[in-house]
């Protein structure tokens, strides 16, 4: 059986390999072999006589990682996974239950975690979407949640990792922010579009939901679901450029890597994840059902091609 949605793409802090997540389970997969290994989850098989790797997640929407330690977001709470041991508990939350309290993390609830980021080792932020629409501070050697954002940020999809390590991206409304997360300041700064004459994208760039995204090199890369496209944004001139992907109908019952030849096509009906391996100047994009693999060639101005493996 293979991953559903592939929410989240990362380097496995633990193997080396490649960890990809769906709402249902943590893998690992061998970019050379392209095997597939099940983590933690369930696999769509029948729970019956199955370890504790089977854990049954109510919807993870993203993952975090520290060195032996890896840390699911759902939509109530954050669970803790010991990559040495493989013992899961709730590090905070109610799994079962959402809420609107912060503080102590016994008491800590939650209503609709979107991301999380750390920014140092006991600092993990965290994004919840409505009706809490806030970013909160989570103190893991403290066992403290606090609220970073001071007023409301509606529709928040995603946030990741700024070039400034204090400072955090996200996207909420179709709008970019950057969010200091030392004292709260939140500034919103308007995108500039570039429109690409491409086949099946004719309505112009236009953010619509973003899903996941990652800042290299004073560039955002991100997944656009509503508009099926990867986009990048310059974060000097907040130019985006939409570009569309031929990425043909997924068969749901087998994760794979495809290869194609042309990138100016929308037909793909979602486009969730998206990871870079600069070293080997490779992005991995996800999808439903389906995990595809660009090559890129960047050059000292972090110019993207669109050329795929």
């Amino acid at each position: 059986m293979s991953p559903y949605d592939i929410i989240s793409i990362q380097r496995d802090l633990h193997t080396g390999l490649v960890l990809i997540v769906d709402p249902y389970a943590i893998w690992n997969i061998n970019l050379t072999s392209k095997d597939l290994t099940l983590l933690y989850g369930s696999d769509g098989r029948v729970m019956e006589n199955l370890d504790e790797h089977y854990i049954l997640f109510n919807r993870i929407v993203d993952i975090v990682q520290k060195p032996l330690l890896t840390f699911a977001l759902e939509r109530y709470c954050i669970r803790l996974i010991n990559r040495r041991t493989s013992n899961i508990s709730t590090l905070v939350g109610d799994c079962d239950e959402g809420g609107d309290l912060i503080g102590n993390f016994s008491f800590t609830r939650f209503n609709k975690l979107v991301s999380g980021v750390f920014l140092t080792a006991n600092q993990l932020a965290v994004a919840e979407s409505a009706p809490n629409d806030r970013v909160l501070m989570l103190y893991l050697d403290k066992q403290l949640s606090t609220s970073i954002t001071r007023d409301p940020l509606p529709g928040i999809t995603t946030m990741f990792h700024h070039f400034d390590q204090s400072m955090l991206c996200l996207f909420a409304n179709g709008i970019f922010f950057e969010v200091d997360s030392n004292d709260g300041t939140v500034n919103g700064r308007p995108l500039i579009a570039q429109r690409k004459d491409v086949k099946g994208f004719t309505e112009g760039p236009t953010l619509g939901a973003i899903s996941n995204g990652f800042v290299f090199k004073r560039h955002v890369m991100l997944t656009d679901k509503t508009n099926k496209a990867l986009g990048i944004i310059d974060l000097d001139t907040m130019v985006i450029t939409l570009l569309c992907s031929v990425l043909v109908s997924p068969d749901p019952y087998k994760a794979r890597f495809q290869e194609v030849s042309d990138v100016t096509e929308c037909r793909h009906p979602t486009l969730l994840s998206v990871a870079i391996f600069p070293e080997r100047e490779l992005l991995l994009v996800g999808g439903y059902s389906n995990i595809f693999q660009f090559q890129l060639h960047l050059d000292s101005q972090c110019e993207f091609s669109t050329s795929i493996l």
